[in-house]
């Protein structure tokens, strides 16, 4: 009992610090934008009966995500009569969530007192507070990446079809969160190639394939009634963007593919961030797990290869899902240095996280404007006092909020 204690209570404290980081006064500083007004107006169609297998749509192609995000929103919108709060408080929920599956999987994989340092830095770096103030359906991201990266590592250990299960269960999900799914089936396979077992490992994946393609059935009925528009922005969409494989473009993307160790870590330049990837690797040698560093580089090949044949816009975002690879990196290398000296690495690991706090303490945590949704909601309120009409318009706040204030959402 005492011991759940001494675990169960640093782990509290350590969330409630992070949830009043993000969310403190969070509907004065935050102000809902096109994503946020887009799943308001989407929660009207829902429980109208109407939209239903549509997920959100992408901010490159505009084609359709799967629709789980909308299912999990739905009881918030449904309890708050509809205020686009609701997105909000679904999303401290998801991040609660995220804090409880990033310590546990980290004590699973590594040990206890790393859980506790992946935690702290997870809850106080400024460009992961500021991802989680967002309420939209990246939100699920970091769930899902970690469920996914231990799923991986359970998978390659044991070879046991539950597993397999799992992950893929996970990933087909993933399709309903970003469109950067699709990295993961291509850094299975590299798993699979480099594993010695791999015939009995595509075997499970066969056998429980059926639990990766049923999240696809949504989208694929939605896409079927909607032939002909859907199907063009599919095309488009590879029409555009898809630049075939030139080496040189690959080298092009590998600063972007690596980007989320910069802000993860809070390391300073790209060339940091070279030097990190190439520790792993230096690492990978001196570890008696060897699983966790060879899911860390399929992770990062995977990307590369997604990213090095697309060559539209792409936002540090994109990259969130790389969350357990950095993370884990750190743990790495922190191990291998311990292999020779033990104090040695404990010394560098302590300058590190002071380096680490200073730099995200120093960089500050933005407490907005007093523009918020709560500003947005009072100049609606007196638009609609006077009649001021707003029509409906999918990616603007203020047009759902006059709707909401005039009692004519629902016709």
């Amino acid at each position: 009992m005492k011991k759940k204690l001494f675990t169960f209570i640093p782990l509290l404290l350590i969330i409630t610090g992070a949830m009043f980081l993000r969310f403190y006064n969070i509907e004065q500083i935050y102000s809902y934008g096109w994503d946020q007004s887009r799943d308001a107006w989407h929660m009207v169609s829902l429980f109208q009966g109407e939209n239903i297998l549509e997920g959100p749509k992408t901010g490159v192609g505009n084609f359709r995500l799967g629709p789980v995000y909308f299912y999990l929103l739905a009881p918030f919108f449904f309890l708050t009569g509809f205020d686009p709060i609701a997105s909000q408080y679904f999303n401290m929920l998801i991040n609660v969530a995220a804090f409880v599956l990033i310590f546990y999987v980290t004590k699973k994989l590594f040990s206890q007192p790393l859980a506790f340092i992946i935690v702290g830095m997870y809850s106080i770096n400024t460009y992961i507070v500021a991802a989680n103030r967002i309420p939209w359906n990246v939100s699920l991201v970091p769930v899902l990446s970690f469920l996914i990266f231990y799923f991986t590592y359970k998978t390659l250990k044991d070879k046991q079809y539950k597993w397999v299960a799992a992950l893929l269960t996970c990933c087909g999900i993933f399709f309903h969160a970003h469109f950067t799914a699709f990295i993961f089936p291509i850094m299975l396979v590299l798993l699979c190639l480099v594993t010695s077992d791999r015939l009995r490992l595509f075997k499970l994946f066969i056998l429980a394939l059926p639990f990766y393609l049923i999240w696809f059935v949504p989208t694929v009925i939605f896409y079927f009634q909607n032939l002909g528009s859907q199907n063009s922005l599919v095309q488009d969409f590879f029409n555009f963007y898809f630049v075939g494989v030139h080496l040189q473009f690959v080298l092009h993307r590998l600063p972007d593919v690596l980007i989320q160790f910069r802000m993860l870590l809070s390391l300073q330049t790209v060339v940091a961030s070279y030097v990190f990837v190439l520790l792993i690797g230096v690492a990978s040698f001196f570890v008696k797990d060897k699983l966790i560093p060879k899911i860390i580089f399929a992770w990062i090949i995977a990307t590369l290869t997604i990213f090095g044949v697309y060559g539209g816009p792409i936002s540090d975002y994109y990259f969130f899902f790389m969350l357990p690879a950095v993370y884990y990196s750190l743990l790495i290398i922190f191990q291998a240095v311990s292999r020779f000296n033990k104090y040695l690495a404990i010394t560098i690991l302590i300058l590190f996280l002071g380096y680490y706090c200073f730099v995200n303490i120093q960089q500050g945590y933005s407490t907005g404007d007093d523009k918020g949704l709560a500003y947005q909601k009072a100049v609606m309120q007196r638009d609609a006092s006077v009649s001021r009409y707003r029509p409906y318009n999918e990616g603007d706040i203020q047009s759902y909020l006059y709707a909401l204030y005039t009692n004519t959402l629902f016709r």
